[in-house]
């Protein structure tokens, strides 16, 4: 009896007629084989089009279901995709994956009006002592953003009266008084008194109940080692006094020391900001605060005043680096020091 080799079986020839839907179905495939497996046998979907690979009919558009495990098919095997849609780029991968499907374009983002809201979320305030605005400039003692040194204090009441106005002469060297931003130079330091002596006249004007306001006044009570309960008895910080809770943000929006002047007062100053001026602001946005708070809407609608007034750019975002020194924004530092605060 004679034997003939067995042939291998030839694919199946695609159905006469394929359903509305193809299951998606990866291709078998054996993980011990060393090689991809041969060719799946082409079908054909109810809108004549052919593919080698298993596809799922979508509405409108086909999503192919590619299998590959060690590289990616021939472009005849590749599908593409009608012009108008948008479909994202095949990741392939040495399990089966299913390429996303492409999702309609999204509206243009329009960002809605900013209401602000009279609410509780306004602080109250009881103030109960002598009020004082507290001010500190610095100048640059090295080239990153965290080399400054106190050169010029400024302390003014609750009258809106200048009660010391000192200059503190540079210990070492200077890389940089800063003028454009301090006001400071050479000529004013030389003769101004050292930081000890500054520090003990700023602490006998204060009295023990003192209540210090300021721009961030805890910065400043900081750089000049003042202790609370002993040397003054609390303080406001106008950033926070002035937050704006919108209806467009989820949390609180705080603004400068000048863009307050200029929302509330009209205030330009396109000169240096010297403390005794910053001094003279702080305590007059502290005393329009307590005028204001006694009537909600009075307040909501200065606060809308804020977010209304377009932004002016800082002199640190102007001006990453002034005569080699960093100025500390965050975005474009290039010194690489740390930030602690």
């Amino acid at each position: 009896m004679s034997t003939t080799p067995r042939s291998n079986a030839s694919p199946k020839s695609p159905p006469a007629q394929a359903p509305d839907t193809i299951q998606v179905r990866p291709p078998h495939y054996n993980s011990r084989q060393s090689r991809p497996p041969q060719q799946q046998p082409a079908y054909y979907n109810n809108k004549g089009a052919h593919y080698g690979a298993t596809y799922a009919v979508v509405p409108q558009y086909f999503v192919p279901y590619v299998y590959q495990p060690q590289r990616p098919p021939p472009a005849s095997f590749r599908h593409a995709a009608p012009q108008q849609m948008e479909v994202q780029p095949t990741y392939w991968a040495s399990r089966p994956q299913l390429i996303q499907q492409p999702q309609p374009p999204s509206r243009p983002f329009r960002p809605r009006p900013t209401v602000v809201l009279a609410s509780d979320n306004d602080i109250k305030i009881n103030v109960q002592g002598p009020i004082f605005a507290i001010d500190v400039e610095c100048i640059a003692s090295g080239k990153t953003h965290n080399d400054r040194e106190v050169a010029h204090i400024a302390l003014v009441d609750g009258d809106e009266k200048l009660v010391l106005n000192l200059y503190v002469k540079p210990k070492g060297n200077v890389a940089s008084y800063l003028e454009p931003l301090t006001g400071l130079n050479e000529g004013l330091l030389q003769s101004g008194m050292s930081l000890a002596e500054a520090i003990a006249r700023v602490r006998q004007t204060l009295p023990a109940n003192a209540i210090l306001v300021g721009q961030n006044v805890l910065k400043d009570v900081q750089w000049l080692g003042l202790q609370e309960s002993k040397d003054f008895q609390g303080m406001y910080d106008l950033a926070g006094l002035w937050r704006v809770q919108s209806s467009r943000y989820s949390n609180f929006v705080y603004h400068s020391l000048h863009h307050k002047a200029k929302a509330l007062f009209n205030y330009r100053n396109d000169t240096a900001h010297t403390a005794d001026k910053d001094a003279l602001l702080s305590v007059n946005l502290f005393n329009l605060y307590l005028r204001l708070q006694q009537s909600p809407e009075a307040l909501a609608q200065a606060k809308q005043a804020l977010m209304d007034t377009p932004l002016d750019p800082s002199f640190a975002k102007l001006n990453p680096q002034y005569e080699g020194c960093c100025m500390g924004q965050r975005k474009t530092c290039t010194c690489g020091a740390p930030f602690f605060f």
